[in-house]
């Protein structure tokens, strides 16, 4: 329970910290002839990678949860951890 509840913690204060420091991440990653685009852009991000949290938990929470009920069925660790490991790098290589 604390595990998750910290992780929780920290997940919603890396968003507050993206929130606060907007005018920062517009400028820098969004320079436009508008500040007021830039931000624009800066929030939709944001609420991009907010609006996934659900679905990524739904899609992906499904499918470990299948997968690790079969996994335990066969005595075998779950295959949560080694998907996530495997997801990661290749969110990377998207640019």
């Amino acid at each position: 329970m604390l595990q998750v509840t910290s992780g929780n913690l920290l997940e919603m204060f890396d968003f507050f910290l993206f929130g606060f420091h907007a005018t920062n991440i517009a400028t820098t990653f969004f320079p436009a002839q508008s500040e007021c685009a830039s931000l624009i852009l800066t929030f939709q991000t944001f609420g991009a990678g907010f609006l996934m949290r659900p679905l990524d938990a739904a899609v992906l929470g499904t499918y470990v949860d299948r997968e690790q009920f079969d996994e335990e069925a066969a005595g075998r660790p779950g295959a949560g951890k080694p998907l996530t490991a495997e997801l990661m790098p290749k969110s990377c290589r998207l640019r």
